[in-house]
């Protein structure tokens, strides 16, 4: 490789490296992700969780998969609500989570959940065993 030839890769390398650079310096969005389960620790596939940025109004819905995981990925930055729903459960709220640049807002959300019992208009309820 001839000494011009040397520079003129240097060079395109040079004029690479500041530009990779930038777009990630550029990144506009962050995520909020987490674990929906019950108070035992297990898994609640199928959940609906819906985050919405309360200086927007942007809103994405998204499910929890087989291992109760979620995900929702490419939100804009700001301030956020989330609110997990699920037959059987009571809804789950979540205010006040900020996503900023590239960020990752991990919720564990099983510390909250309270499960609640559906009774049916033709059986009495349960009497508590208590004297």
């Amino acid at each position: 490789m001839t000494l011009h030839a040397a520079r003129f890769v240097f060079l395109i390398a040079g004029l690479m490296l500041p530009t990779t650079a930038l777009a990630r310096s550029q990144a506009t969005t962050g995520i909020i992700e987490g674990v929906v389960s019950d108070p035992d620790g297990s898994p609640i596939p199928g959940a609906t969780v819906t985050v919405t940025n309360t200086d927007t109004g942007f809103t994405r819905t998204v499910f929890s998969q087989r291992n109760g995981r979620f995900y929702a990925p490419l939100l804009p930055l700001g301030p956020y609500t989330l609110t997990v729903t699920v037959d059987g459960f009571a809804e789950f709220n979540r205010e006040g989570l900020r996503v900023t640049v590239g960020q990752r807002v991990d919720i564990e959300s099983h510390s909250s959940w309270r499960r609640y019992r559906r009774l049916s208009p033709s059986l009495p309820r349960p009497r508590s065993s208590r004297p």
